[in-house]
């Protein structure tokens, strides 16, 4: 009896671990070509919810990626990559239906405007006090879209 019921609360323990996970996908809309880059509009969606409006420049790079933690500079595997740069207009949406509006040049952040869940322009501080922002935590060395399949 006891066996069983410890069978059982370690089978429940278990799917309580298990939960469904957000599809995430973006798509990507070629704008321009260039020698080097690519200009492109990206659109990141969370199950059917569109999260992310931006335009970016594409450059191809490759990633040096270690395969084991213990041992980060002895084996490494190089992935095909592209470098995502951020020009123009970009919009974060939340659940909420707050909104924000970033501006970009190359790269380099130039402005940006909170909005409210019906349009009206907000301060950053009442964004802030309505949308409980955490992370990312440590360095963020870029975006990177990865070509091919997770293996």
């Amino acid at each position: 009896m006891k066996k069983t019921l410890i069978i059982i609360i370690l089978i429940l323990i278990g799917f309580s671990g298990i939960t469904q996970n957000k599809s995430i996908r973006t798509i990507i809309d070629t704008l321009e070509r260039f020698d080097n880059k690519a200009l492109v509009n990206l659109k990141t969606y969370s199950d059917s919810t569109l999260i992310e409006d931006s335009q970016a420049f594409l450059y191809l790079t490759t990633i040096k990626h270690s395969k084991f933690k213990i041992f980060p500079n002895l084996f490494k595997k190089e992935i095909v990559a592209d470098s995502v740069v951020f020009h123009g207009l970009r919009t974060i949406y939340l659940d909420n239906g707050y909104y924000k509006h970033e501006k970009y040049n190359e790269g380099n952040l130039t402005s940006m405007t909170f909005f409210n869940q019906s349009g009206k322009e907000i301060s950053e501080q009442e964004f802030n006090k309505n949308n409980h922002n955490i992370g990312p935590c440590g360095n963020n060395m870029g975006i990177f879209l990865i070509h091919g399949q997770k293996k």
